[in-house]
């Protein structure tokens, strides 16, 4: 029996389809807690509007605040290209440059965010997408966040699996104005610096991965 390709099993990632505007997206609430491995010399709540983002970009409506459900998965999002990069055996993150500057920030979202959830088949099924949507490249990918910034439903943000960390969730909240003009909306605080985390230096050693 052939072998069914990469493409076929999950699609070819493309951009909204013209009828997007008019679609009925599956909104649900988000609310509870999320986590950040963020650089500790930004701002807690870091409105992210960089090219070089994943759903960000200085074209696009509005900043993006990117969270995860766990903590690891954070990390994961941080550093997980580079460490795949290496070669087992010699992976490896600086003290000074990697660690150092990083810390755990925890967010308790106390009212409910309008998401819509890209980790559920039928939703994309719905927005017209498939699996390899939020997987695709920043070309594609920031058609889509623009369309869902631009759509009639007024959407928040959205839930999207983490492309380095198993699948798990991540969420992508729009900086729309009335979220960035409550500063409590989010609860954000400081956890602690990644190289007093005894756990997730265990969790280092336990991968292989040398601290330097």
């Amino acid at each position: 029996m052939a072998q069914t390709s990469l493409d076929e099993r999950h699609g070819t990632a493309r951009p909204p389809p013209p009828d997007f505007v008019t679609r009925t997206l599956p909104v649900v609430r988000a609310s509870g807690v999320f986590f950040r491995c963020a650089n500790a010399s930004r701002p807690l709540v870091d409105w992210d509007a960089r090219n070089a983002s994943r759903f960000s970009g200085p074209s696009l409506p509005f900043p993006v605040l990117y969270l995860s459900e766990r903590k690891l998965t954070g990390f994961w999002e941080c550093f997980g290209d580079e460490l795949n990069d290496h070669p087992e055996g010699e992976k490896a993150l600086y003290r000074k440059t990697h660690l150092e500057p990083r810390q755990w920030v925890r967010f308790n979202i106390k009212r409910s965010l309008r998401m819509i959830d890209a980790t559920d088949v039928a939703t994309l099924r719905a927005m017209g997408a498939d699996a390899a949507t939020f997987l695709a490249g920043y070309a594609i990918i920031q058609k889509w966040a623009d369309a869902l910034m631009h759509h009639p439903a007024k959407l928040d943000g959205f839930y999207y699996s983490s492309r380095l960390d198993g699948g798990k969730r991540c969420l992508a909240v729009f900086g729309r104005p009335r979220l960035k003009s409550l500063p409590g909306r989010f609860g954000a605080r400081a956890c602690g610096s990644l190289l007093k985390d005894v756990r997730f230096l265990l969790f280092l050693a336990e991968l292989g991965v040398a601290v330097i």
